[in-house]
């Protein structure tokens, strides 16, 4: 299975409240279960980087998207 992989920006410099917040959006979004949010699958810490993986979405990010203009809310 193809996935992405969401890890704290700080890396293994991260606070333990950024830790703490980190797991507890891992947590949340895997109770989730709906065809329109991405599913969460692991979350762990490999050489002090914290990570969780979940369903890969192709295309852009949100950011980018927004640079373009205007979304159509459909």
């Amino acid at each position: 299975r193809i996935v992405a992989v969401k890890m704290i920006r700080s890396g293994a410099l991260a606070s333990e409240d950024e830790v703490q917040r980190f797991y507890a959006e891992a947590r949340s979004a895997a109770k989730l279960d709906h065809p329109n949010i991405v599913m969460v699958y692991q979350c762990g810490e490999l050489a002090g980087h914290h990570y969780f993986s979940m369903d890969y979405v192709p295309g852009t990010d949100l950011a980018r998207l927004i640079e373009q203009g205007p979304i159509d809310p459909r």
